[in-house]
């Protein structure tokens, strides 16, 4: 069997390239390879042998250019020519290679929002077995081709599905030298109805209090980190994802790490969700699928195995 590797799903624009900073660098943290992906829609048009030869002659030539690129920098690179539907050529690759992550742009050929719900880098996010880091490409752009993070974001909920992102933050801020920000929102549980100017006292004390539980739970859990690994725990209150949003702004983030779904064990993204609308900030993004609650074990990292079962 080969080598797992890091998946990067090319179409040969310029915002799919974006992600190549972003998979080396996690090559580079994983002490691994990456396997450069092109997938040719299977068009009627395509089904012509001697067209098909000639689109698979200049894709591979495209892939085994930027590999080039990438050995002279150090990194083992493989290259991989499919035809078929974009996302479920991903999603097998990357299932049959056992990726270790996939990194793909979330806007594709073009620039156009193509690439976004109901389309390949959303169906990659929520069907992939593998973690998966999505790359903005306008934020891409606007900085270095070399990414290195130093600040990682954790959001958490106080579930063990929620947590099950953390041996992977740790690991990667363990190779980069990177500071973890462990965060979690607490909604407020009490609210005024119209027309009454004063909440009830029993009520906002016992809001106080359940605020107060979850900020010693975070600070353990912060306390739980590995040696050498810089910790920091947040405790904010109202809409998580616009407070999460809030805080990635404020405090520089480089890379948010959290799992798809917490608490209420939701088996996709769903729109308007927290992962969603934290991928959709722009920021990069590395979305890990937990194990089901009734089968949890030790958590594993994205350098060590995907969350698949077998």
């Amino acid at each position: 069997m080969k080598r797992q590797m890091i998946l990067v799903p090319l179409d040969g624009s310029e915002n799919a390239l974006s992600a190549l900073p972003y998979a080396t660098a996690v090559a580079r943290a994983c002490g691994t390879g990456i396997e450069l992906l092109a997938v040719a829609n299977g068009a009627p048009d395509l089904q012509n042998d001697r067209l098909r030869s000639l689109v698979v002659q200049g894709l591979t030539v495209h892939l085994q250019h930027i590999a080039e690129h990438l050995h002279v920098n150090g990194i083992a690179a493989e290259t991989c020519v499919r035809f078929g539907d974009p996302a479920e050529t991903i999603l097998m690759q990357a299932e049959k290679r056992r990726a270790r992550a996939v990194v793909l742009a979330t806007h594709g050929r073009g620039g156009i929002d193509r690439w976004l719900l109901g389309s390949v880098a959303d169906t990659v996010v929520r069907q992939a077995v593998c973690p998966v880091l999505t790359v903005a490409p306008q934020r891409a752009r606007a900085g270095s081709t070399r990414w290195w993070p130093r600040r990682l974001l954790v959001p958490v909920d106080g579930s063990p599905q929620s947590e099950q992102a953390l041996p992977a933050a740790y690991e990667l801020a363990a190779a980069f030298g990177a500071e973890v920000v462990l965060a979690r929102v607490y909604p407020w549980t009490t609210t005024v109805t119209e027309g009454y100017a004063v909440m009830l006292a029993d009520a906002a004390a016992l809001d106080h209090e359940a605020m107060q539980t979850a900020a010693l739970a975070l600070r353990a859990l912060r306390d739980t980190a590995p040696p050498g690994v810089s910790v920091r725990d947040v405790m904010l209150r109202g809409d998580a994802a616009e407070r999460l949003i809030g805080l990635a702004e404020a405090d520089a983030i480089d890379l948010i790490v959290m799992t798809s779904h917490g608490r209420h064990g939701v088996s996709r993204l769903l729109l308007g969700s927290v992962a969603d609308r934290l991928i959709r900030s722009g920021r990069p993004t590395l979305v890990i699928h937990p194990v089901p609650a009734d089968a949890l074990g030790v958590p594993e990292s994205i350098t060590t195995a995907t969350n698949r079962p077998g």
